[in-house]
């Protein structure tokens, strides 16, 4: 269960709510805080550039105008919203506070140093239910604390897409050592199913040292990190 300590503005302006988020590091080993929140079609914050906003805006209207199957035609994407795009865009642009920004579909995060700056940002226009979280390093680096582990460590995949003949070859790879790791969920449903794409949040836990070198034997370059896992205190 999260923790939660208020922090924000005094008076009577509700102080936003921000959750302690244990970690081994900081985010992006860079920023302490985070804020994360909505915005109509966020992504075209991409890259911080008002032609493109425009012109990424202008085809999403025209491709909505003519689709008569998707739902994606029920939501209109209006004057208001653009300007909303491009007063946070112009805000970001010209900050003088480090920061880094992550998108994708409508939802956006920034990551900073400065609590103030992000406060500043969800009093934009068109930002729908901002989250806070702040980065609390409470354990060693590269090292995962869970309840019951039931091994000594955790490497993770690199994201890619590998050919059939690949996947073939990682499938036998696991069946033949089933009964020494465990893999994700995530993992164990992409071996069964015809997809190729690995994911960055596939995982597999395992004891002995040498297993991140036999998965590179078989894969290279597929072990993305490898953390220690730690039992929960």
């Amino acid at each position: 269960m999260p923790q939660w300590i208020k922090m924000g503005i005094s008076g009577s302006t509700r102080r936003p709510r921000m959750t302690r988020v244990s970690r081994d590091r900081l985010f992006y080993d860079v920023y302490e805080y985070c804020v994360s929140f909505g915005m109509i079609e966020a992504s075209a914050l991409r890259g911080l550039d008002p032609v493109r906003i425009d012109r990424v805006i202008t085809m999403r209207r025209s491709f909505r105008s003519i689709i008569t199957w998707s739902s994606e035609k029920k939501i209109s994407i209006t004057d208001q919203h653009l300007l909303d795009l491009h007063m946070l865009c112009s805000f970001l642009s010209q900050a003088a506070e480090p920061f880094k920004l992550v998108l994708s579909g409508d939802r956006v995060w920034v990551y900073a140093n400065c609590w103030e700056f992000l406060k500043k940002i969800t009093r934009s226009s068109g930002v729908i239910r901002p989250q806070y979280s702040r980065a609390v390093i409470d354990r060693p680096i590269d090292t995962i604390v869970l309840k019951n582990p039931h091994h000594a460590q955790r490497s993770y995949f690199k994201e890619q897409a590998v050919s059939a003949l690949q996947k073939e070859q990682l499938i036998a790879f696991f069946n033949n050592h089933r009964d020494n790791v465990r893999l994700s969920p995530s993992l164990v449903k992409w071996l069964q199913w015809p997809t190729r794409r690995i994911y960055s949040y596939f995982f597999v836990d395992y004891d002995h040292h040498s297993w991140p070198l036999m998965i590179s034997l078989v894969h290279p370059g597929l072990i993305r990190k490898t953390v220690q896992l730690l039992p929960d205190k």
